[in-house]
């Protein structure tokens, strides 16, 4: 399975696993942005506070509904298995 990890805010996380909720995703491959820096298409489809929270959950606890915080010496590899 290809991992999908996205950068946001200098941050990466790996979001294979994570079941996107919202509308507005339709369309959107996330493996489209697989290993890139997604900060600004992030912060313009998202107009709430919410997925900025869920980050922050996945920061604090390494992993959150699917999304996992990555640390600059993670290997994107075995990522899922933390």
């Amino acid at each position: 399975m290809n991992k999908i990890v996205l950068t946001i805010e200098g941050k990466r996380y790996e979001v294979s696993a994570f079941n996107h909720p919202g509308e507005g995703i339709r369309g959107i491959d996330l493996l489209d942005y697989r290993n890139k820096d997604v900060t600004e298409e992030f912060d313009s489809y998202h107009m709430t506070n919410e997925p900025w929270e869920l980050l922050e959950a996945a920061r604090e606890k390494g992993e959150h509904k699917g999304i996992v915080h990555l640390h600059q010496d993670d290997d994107v590899d075995n990522a899922s298995s933390k």
